[in-house]
């Protein structure tokens, strides 16, 4: 009967509702606390001051990009129906293209373009705008100015020239351009090969058709195309310049023909920090594909090799995506909370056992206290 009313008792103390809390003060406090602990929240606080400046200093310097790589291509009806112009000036800064021509003969000698004007020449044709050809003059290549086109240590004082090479030497238009005529319009650079023709300019000095045939065995022409690539694990220059090889011989019989299209490449960069602000760094121009054809070549025709550049439809477009400060504050809260959670395992455990140490302490200390009373009287 007893045990029955002590079960029914507390079946109706767990059903009270307004049960009154009680706090346990140890050193008039309701916490206990560590040293440990402290020293622990120390080093929480610092990290997380690091992570901050250290997040703050990689978006200002650009540390934590994310690329985010695009390719658009352009509609030629649009570019009419709108009348748009996308034009680009090409020089040597940007465009530094160049071009060989030799002969390695059988006894190891080499002949540079000059050397051979007796059997073919070269020349550099500009299709403007309008659609008209126009030729232009060409020097021997500036080293200075490949350089330059190659972002490389550039010695101002230095205007030696290759005897092998020949560059543009003047800046010209490339792109689309619409055109009521013929819907657009893509300037063209053209190199040709062409065979000596005896005129009063060379004096009538080329060589015998049995000569040329002879030597064409022999020449060489050479194309170095400008390339940029990409590599992002430089953030402070990402654009590497080089040269694509291309080599070619020559044929009596054949006129070959060559077309290479190309394409701009965009390097833009988020300078926004609340949201994306893109800001155009660099544009580029890479060969985006060439296509060949060779035809037997007319007893008429004095070209042997044709070699032509234009624009095509693509656009290459990389962005590098920064964080924003709302991201970066994010980042440090997620951090904050992890650390304090792995703090908080540690450091309640250890203070755990400071509470009972603290408890045994006061409860002995108590029991001093009475039995020192009791013994007085």
């Amino acid at each position: 009967m007893k045990l029955l009313q002590k079960n029914l008792k507390c079946a109706l103390r767990s059903l009270d509702l307004f049960g009154y809390n009680v706090q346990l003060f140890i050193n008039m406090d309701t916490k206990v606390k560590s040293k440990f602990g402290g020293f622990i929240s120390i080093v929480i606080f610092i990290y997380s001051c690091y992570f901050f400046a250290s997040a703050l200093q990689s978006w200002y310097t650009n540390n934590d990009f994310q690329i985010i790589p695009s390719m658009k291509n352009l509609s030629l009806n649009q570019i009419y129906q709108q009348n748009e112009t996308i034009l680009y000036d090409f020089d040597y800064s940007n465009y530094n293209i160049y071009f060989i021509l030799l002969a390695n003969l059988p006894n190891s000698t080499s002949l540079n373009f000059r050397q051979l004007e007796n059997y073919v020449s070269q020349q550099l044709i500009y299709n403007n705008l309008s659609n008209y050809d126009v030729e232009l003059p060409f020097n021997n290549c500036l080293t200075q100015r490949q350089e330059i086109f190659l972002l490389e240590t550039v010695d101002v004082g230095d205007n030696a020239t290759s005897p092998w090479s020949i560059c543009l030497n003047q800046t010209l238009q490339m792109g689309l351009a619409a055109d009521p005529q013929n819907l657009v319009n893509a300037p063209m650079i053209k190199y040709r090969i062409l065979l000596c023709e005896n005129t009063t300019d060379n004096n009538y000095s080329c060589a015998s058709s049995d000569e040329i045939t002879q030597m064409l065995q022999y020449i060489q022409v050479q194309i170095r195309l400008p390339e940029t690539d990409f590599d992002f694990n430089d953030n402070f220059s990402p654009r590497k310049r080089t040269y694509d090889y291309e080599a070619y011989h020559l044929d009596m019989s054949l006129y070959k023909y060559f077309l290479g299209y190309l394409m701009p490449v965009f390097l833009e960069t988020d300078r926004g920090l609340f949201q994306e602000d893109y800001v155009l760094d660099s544009v580029d121009f890479n060969a985006e594909k060439i296509t060949s054809e060779s035809m037997m070549r007319s007893s008429t025709d004095s070209i042997l090799l044709e070699y032509a550049l234009q624009f095509g439809t693509s656009q290459q477009f990389y962005y590098r995506k920064n964080s924003k400060i709302y991201q970066i504050l994010g980042n440090l809260g997620g951090i904050i909370n992890l650390l304090l959670l792995i703090g908080g395992v540690i450091c309640k455990s250890y203070n755990s056992l400071v509470l009972k140490y603290e408890l045994i302490n006061q409860s002995f200390e108590n029991l001093e206290e009475k039995e020192k009373v009791l013994n007085k009287y």
